[in-house]
């Protein structure tokens, strides 16, 4: 990432540049048996690129207006080969697809501030963003070599090998209002609604052309807050309450044949997040978080993998939404021991706290809630461009899901497809500034 300003009278000229590229391998047993009977492999690429350009005032805080306008472009070109080796009566074959997607989005945006009253202040913005994607797609299936033919190929491709194409352009313009006003010195509360925007796509492997397509996700934003600096500023508190109401919700599910891919729900959230930090001492802060959260389908109707029968579709409305816990805590110790006048130790611990989530499929358990500790001690020379760090990530060992999805054709409160986090684990940074 490459940042730069230039400052001209009145206003500051603002890039931002940024380039990222990405290569992934992956190799899955989904047969779950000690000979090979199916897994699958995935290889990914891709490549992207940004260029932000921004003007803005450098008004002092108490201009009566500030404002910022600037424009957006993101490029990203990525290719995935998925495999699916299945040996499992009637099937013996080899399904592999192959994908491109190339994305472009260009986006302009500006926001005016305007000073009220003393105590009032008045923020508005627009964006406008257009962005288009390109997809190809092509399946195909071969025999296993080596393994006699019992029956059909693949169960994932009932028509045959194909390529086939899709393009769409989607646009939006999304705006934002955010009204202050400052209840103290060091005390502000606020009242802002926007509007976010993420654009639709494309099914990676159908079972055959045409490519499905799901629609582009929308959110409404409304939130209340409070942002506070009491004792000298020792103590610094964020509160906030919000709703969010979703129109299509992006969410991964699974197709018939267990494969992942994506479908949209009606849903909304509510809840509350508190942030606060404290300096004890000179040397001890305390920081932590805590955040509830009600998000619930308010239309969805899902389907369990592998089944197409009523007794496996699930109206999932007005139940919690899939894979979202409703509590999250976390709470950080940092202590900052000098010694002497040849630097200092820093000690940080780390606890986090996730609650409980379930599943799409009737609201079945998925992962039971956990808690897990991090720990740092960092030593810091006085005067010097280097230190040197010792870390324990997952102190207690604790072993919990972090992602994943049921099975086809199995009980989705029994059986599950999880991937786990890292055990605990260690190691020393050493970190130099130029």
């Amino acid at each position: 990432m490459l940042n730069g300003r230039y400052s001209a009278g009145s206003f500051d000229l603002v890039s931002i540049t940024s380039w990222r590229d990405e290569d992934s391998y992956g190799q899955e047993d989904n047969g779950r048996a000690q000979e090979i009977t199916s897994y699958a492999t995935s290889t990914q690429s891709s490549w992207s690129g940004a260029q932000e350009l921004r003007l803005q005032s450098n008004n002092s805080p108490e201009a009566r207006t500030s404002w910022t306008t600037g424009l957006y472009y993101f490029h990203q070109e990525g290719d995935r080969s998925m495999a699916t080796y299945r040996n499992v009566v009637p099937f013996s074959g080899i399904t592999t697809f192959d994908q491109h997607i190339i994305t472009s989005s260009y986006a302009a945006f500006g926001e005016v501030g305007v000073r009220l009253a003393d105590r009032w202040r008045f923020t508005g913005g627009l964006r406008y963003t257009r962005e288009t994607k390109n997809f190809r797609v092509h399946g195909f299936a071969t025999r296993i070599p080596g393994i006699p033919a019992t029956g059909p190929v693949t169960p994932f491709l009932s028509a045959g090998d194909y390529t086939a194409r899709a393009s769409h352009t989607w646009s939006k313009l999304s705006p934002k209002g955010v009204l202050e006003f400052q209840a103290a010195d060091h005390v502000m509360m606020y009242a802002s609604i926007a509007q976010g925007f993420k654009s639709g796509g494309f099914a990676g492997q159908p079972p055959a052309p045409p490519i499905g397509q799901f629609a582009p996700e929308n959110v409404v934003n409304y939130e209340l807050g409070v942002k506070g600096e009491y004792f000298d500023r020792r103590l610094r508190t964020n509160v906030a309450l919000f709703y969010s109401d979703y129109n299509d919700l992006q969410l991964q599910s699974f197709d018939l044949n267990g494969l992942p891919t994506t479908s949209t729900a009606d849903a909304r959230s509510k809840g509350v997040e508190v942030d606060i930090s404290a300096q004890v001492t000179p040397g001890f802060t305390l920081r932590g978080g805590l955040s509830w959260t009600d998000p619930t389908y308010k239309h969805y109707i899902s389907q369990q993998p592998g089944f197409s029968d009523p007794a496996h579709t699930f109206d999932m409305s007005g139940k919690r939404l899939a894979g979202m816990p409703t509590r999250d805590a976390n709470l950080m110790f940092d202590y900052l021991l000098p010694i002497g006048t040849r630097g200092a130790l820093d000690f940080q611990l780390n606890l986090v706290y996730s609650g409980n989530v379930r599943t799409e499929y009737g609201s079945t358990l998925w992962a039971d809630s956990y808690t897990k500790a991090d720990a740092r001690v960092t030593w810091q020379p006085r005067n010097s461009s280097w230190k040197v760090a010792g870390w324990v990530k997952n102190l207690t060992d604790e072993l919990y899901y972090r992602g994943g999805g049921p099975l086809a054709k199995y009980s989705t409160n029994i059986v599950r497809l999880g991937l786990v986090n890292d055990p605990r684990s260690y190691g020393v940074n050493l970190q130099f500034n130029f």
